[in-house]
């Protein structure tokens, strides 16, 4: 099994959650790829991409809000069953589960795999959203290279 493959699954008919999921995923690859991780790191972060938001749907049934407080309580939930379903170890568990569970918190990142996954999502929201704002997090919670060229450049482009 793989985990596109239950995030699909998990948010159904729900297509602007998977396309923002998926562009999340694809932003984070480019910044891996150029941060050279070893290939556990890169399956977290990977993970990490794909699960994020997967809690969404829960908070929104459960709290009548996506926010991301209850975005972080509920996905880190349903991510540990994807993750157990498809054969994970426990420690990727914990770990993708602690992102997942943290991703709307920059004062958490404690691990360049956080940081990708934090970095990819808030590109994707940038780019759709024209935040120019989020300029002054460039410097602040921005620390690879690549994910700070590519926010530069989409800030940049909505100016």
């Amino acid at each position: 099994m793989d985990v596109i493959e239950e995030m699909k699954r998990y948010f159904g008919k729900d297509q602007k959650l998977v396309d923002h999921t998926l562009e999340v995923l694809e932003y984070a690859q480019k910044i891996m790829d150029k941060e050279h991780l070893d290939e556990k790191t890169k399956k977290i972060v990977t993970d990490a991409a794909v699960l994020h938001d997967i809690g969404v749907i829960e908070a929104r049934r459960k709290y009548g809000s996506s926010a991301g407080p209850y975005q972080e309580r509920e996905g880190q939930i349903i991510a540990r069953s994807i993750l157990e379903k498809i054969g994970r170890s426990s420690e990727e568990i914990d770990r993708v589960c602690f992102i997942v569970g943290h991703h709307h918190t920059p004062s958490a990142i404690d691990g360049i795999d956080f940081q990708i996954v934090w970095e990819a999502d808030q590109i994707v929201n940038v780019k759709s959203k024209g935040l120019r704002e989020e300029k002054e997090n460039l410097d602040k919670y921005f620390k690879t290279s690549y994910g700070k060229q590519m926010l530069k450049e989409m800030i940049d482009k909505s100016i």
